[in-house]
Parts: structure tokens; sequence; C-alpha cells
């Protein structure tokens, strides 16, 4: 489940940066089938894999698997505004 999860998020940054693979393939110096392999979760990304292709994209691992934050997020501070300060 991990696997797919991480392969979605790198379609998705792919898709975001509207990168062809074949760039991506060049920037680290691999073969185009590698990288759809990967991609389609055809082939397991290991942690060298994944870094090799965050490079590639220009991010960092931790930017890729990080999680969102929840919608309507708000600052601890923002929810004091009004209340007695010490």
């Amino acid at each position: 489940m991990l696997a797919q999860h991480v392969a979605a998020e790198l379609r998705a940054e792919v898709a975001r940066q509207d990168l062809p693979v074949k760039v991506i393939a060049e920037r680290i110096d691999v073969d185009v089938s590698w990288v759809y392999r990967k991609l389609n979760g055809n082939s397991p990304i290991t942690l060298p894999d994944l870094e090799q292709l965050c490079h590639a994209l220009g991010i960092g691992v931790a930017q890729l698997v990080a999680p969102a934050p929840p919608t309507g997020f708000e600052p601890a501070t923002d929810r004091l505004e009004g209340t007695k300060q010490w």
C-alpha cells in the first residue's frame, strides 16, 4: 500500500510539473522504461530509487511523502486572539 501511495505521489508531482518522463530519465541517466515501471507501480521503488526520482523532480523525499495539513487548519496563535495573555 505504501508503494502504491509513493508511486501515486510521484505521478502527481510529474503531472504538476508537466514534465515528460523522457526528461526525468535523462536527468538521472536511466532508461525511460525504468521510470515508467516505477511510476506505474510495476516495479518496486527502493529508497535509492525514490531519492533519484525526487532529485530528477527537484524535490526532497520528505516533501513528497509529508502529510498535507488538515483542511481548515489554523495556527494556534489565530485561535488565541482575544484571550488573556500571560
